[in-house]
C-alpha cells in the first residue's frame, strides 16, 4: 500500500472497523441506545484496508456472523470478526465510527493506532448544548445557530413556554405574527438527530399544535399540553444522570436541509459537498441519506454560491476549537458533518425584516462518520475505488441513496437469509446490464436497510419487485 491510496496511511497490517454507533447516544435512556444500536449495529463501511481486515462487535451472533461473510463476498476481501474480549492483533488500526475519550482510551490502550477527530473534539461537538455554546464562543464568520435558550431538563415546560413568548414577540416586532408558522426544537444536550429530541409546531393546516418525536405524532389543544408532552418525552428518552442539558431553538420555516461532510487529513481540509436528507412524512428526523440534488433552481443557486463558502466557514470552525484544546492542527485526521438550514421564503422575509441578510444556519454537528460516509466507504470498497478523499468524491459522482428502512411487500415469515440473497441476485443482475448496484447493509425484515448506486430508481423498483415475490 502506498501512502497516499488511502486516508488511512500505511503504518498498520491490521485494519479493524469499529461499528460503535450505541455510544452515539451517550446521554440517551438505555431503552433509546439499544434500539438504535440493534437497528444499525450490523453496518460498517468505514473498515480501513490492510493486509488483514476485521470488525470490532460486540459480540460474535449468527446474524452478524452472516452479514460480514456477506460484506466479504461483495468487497472481495475476507473480514474477520473481533470482540472486545479478544486482544486486538499487533499493528491495528482501529476506525471507529464515533471517537469518543473512553473509545480512544480503551483502544490506545491496548496498544492500538486510532483514526479519527481526537476524543476531546468529538466531546465538544457531539454534546448539543456544549456545540451551541461553542458557536457563541468561537463567533467564526458564517457559522451560527437559530435563537435558542439551554435550560435543565426540570425547568424545560418553564424554559420552553418563556421561549416561545419571546419568539411571539420577535416576530410580532417583525409584522409577520400571523404568518410565520409558530414553533419549537427541542433536544437533549446528547440527542443525535430525533433520537432524543422532538418538534412542536402550530401548523397553518393543522387545528391545534403538532408535536413529533417522528415515531410518534400527535396533536394537542394549546402550547401547554404539549410542551408537557415533549418533556415527558425527552425525560423518557434521557439519562439525566448523564445530561441534563436541553436545547430549546426556534423553529425555523426551510427552502431545504442538506448535511456536509469534512474530511481533514493531517490538518488540511475538504468536502464531499452537499448531501441529501430523506426525512420521515411529518417528521424532522433522517431517514436517509444520498447525493444532493437540489429541487429548484434557486436551490442550485444557492448551492453553487454557497456550498464551497460553508465547507471554509465550518473548516475554520474545527481548526479553531483544536487551536483552543492545544491540539496540533497538523495531526489532526478524520471526519466531521453539519446539518445545514437553508432559509425558507418565510424565513427569508423574517430575516430581511429585522435588517439582517438570511443565512444559513446550523442545525446540529456530528463529528464521526454518518449514514452517509459509511455509506460511501462501503460502495467504494465494492467499486474498489481507494478510500480516499478523491476517492469518496468519485463514489458520490457514481449516485449514491441510503434508506435505513427500505419499503417492499415482504412477508413477515420471510428469513432474512432469503432477503440476502434476493438483494446479492438483483445487485449481480443490475451490475451486468446497467452496471447500478444494491447493498444489503442491515438485513432486517420487514424493512432492510440498503444502499443503491447509479441508477437508483430502476434499483428500487428491481428490488421492490424481486423481494415482493419472496
Amino acid at each position: 500500500m502506498s501512502e497516499d491510496s488511502h486516508m488511512f496511511g500505511n503504518s498498520y497490517d491490521h485494519g479493524v472497523g469499529f461499528h460503535n454507533i450505541g455510544t452515539v447516544l451517550r446521554g440517551a435512556s438505555d431503552q433509546v441506545s439499544s434500539a438504535v444500536a440493534k437497528h444499525y449495529g450490523q453496518r460498517c463501511g468505514h473498515t480501513p484496508p490492510g493486509r488483514f481486515v476485521s470488525v470490532l462487535v460486540p459480540e460474535k451472533t449468527p446474524a452478524i456472523t452472516d452479514q460480514i461473510q456477506y460484506l466479504s463476498l461483495m468487497t472481495h476481501a475476507a473480514i474477520g470478526l473481533l470482540t472486545p474480549n479478544e486482544p486486538l492483533p499487533p499493528k491495528s488500526l482501529v476506525v471507529p465510527y464515533i471517537n469518543t475519550l473512553a473509545t480512544q482510551t480503551t483502544l490506545e490502550s491496548q496498544g492500538a493506532r486510532v483514526w479519527g477527530l481526537p476524543g476531546v473534539i468529538t466531546e465538544n461537538l457531539k454534546n448539543k448544548a456544549d456545540f451551541h455554546l461553542l458557536v457563541q464562543e468561537l463567533d467564526i464568520k458564517g457559522v451560527c445557530v437559530p435563537e435558542h435558550v439551554i435550560c435543565d431538563i426540570d425547568d424545560l415546560p418553564a424554559s420552553a413556554a418563556d421561549f416561545l413568548v419571546s419568539v411571539q414577540q420577535i416576530y410580532t416586532h417583525a409584522g409577520m405574527q400571523n404568518r410565520y408558522p409558530l414553533g419549537l426544537m427541542i433536544r437533549g444536550g446528547e440527542s443525535d438527530g430525533n433520537y432524543g429530541g422532538c418538534s412542536l409546531r402550530r401548523l397553518s393546516h393543522k387545528p391545534g399544535i403538532f408535536f413529533t418525536d417522528d415515531e410518534d405524532s400527535s396533536e394537542f389543544p394549546d402550547w401547554d399540553f404539549a410542551i408537557a408532552r415533549a418533556h415527558q418525552y425527552i425525560q423518557q428518552a434521557t439519562d439525566a444522570n448523564k445530561e441534563r442539558r436541553v436545547v430549546i431553538s426556534r423553529f425555523l420555516h426551510l427552502a431545504d436541509s442538506p448535511g456536509i461532510s469534512l474530511i481533514i487529513e493531517n490538518g488540511r481540509v475538504d468536502h464531499l459537498g452537499w448531501n441529501g436528507q430523506v426525512t420521515a412524512a411529518d417528521g424532522t428526523a433522517c431517514i436517509g441519506t444520498g447525493s444532493y440534488h437540489p429541487q429548484s433552481a434557486e436551490l442550485s443557486n444557492t448551492q453553487a454560491r454557497h456550498e464551497a463558502e460553508t465547507a471554509q466557514d465550518l473548516g475554520s470552525f474545527v481548526l479553531t476549537l483544536a487551536d483552543k484544546l492545544g491540539l496540533n492542527r497538523a495531526q489532526l485526521c478524520g471526519l466531521v458533518n453539519f446539518d445545514l438550514m437553508i432559509p425558507g421564503a418565510l424565513e427569508v422575509e423574517f430575516q430581511k425584516r429585522l435588517g439582517k441578510p438570511p443565512q444559513i444556519t446550523i442545525a446540529e454537528c456530528n463529528p464521526r462518520w454518518t449514514n452517509y460516509t459509511d455509506a460511501l466507504a462501503m460502495v467504494a470498497r465494492v467499486l474498489s475505488i481507494n478510500l480516499n478523499t478523491q476517492g469518496l468524491k468519485e463514489t458520490r459522482d457514481r449516485g449514491v441513496l441510503t434508506a435505513d428502512k427500505f419499503s417492499a411487500s415482504i412477508r413477515p415469515e420471510v428469513p432474512v437469509e432469503s432477503i440476502r440473497e434476493a438483494v446479492y441476485q438483483t445487485d449481480q443482475r443490475l451490475n451486468h446490464t446497467d452496471g447500478s448496484r444494491v447493498i444489503l447493509r442491515m438485513a432486517t425484515t420487514p424493512h432492510p436497510g440498503i444502499i443503491t448506486v447509479g441508477n437508483t430508481d430502476l434499483v428500487q423498483t428491481e428490488l421492490r419487485q424481486a423481494l415482493s415475490q419472496l
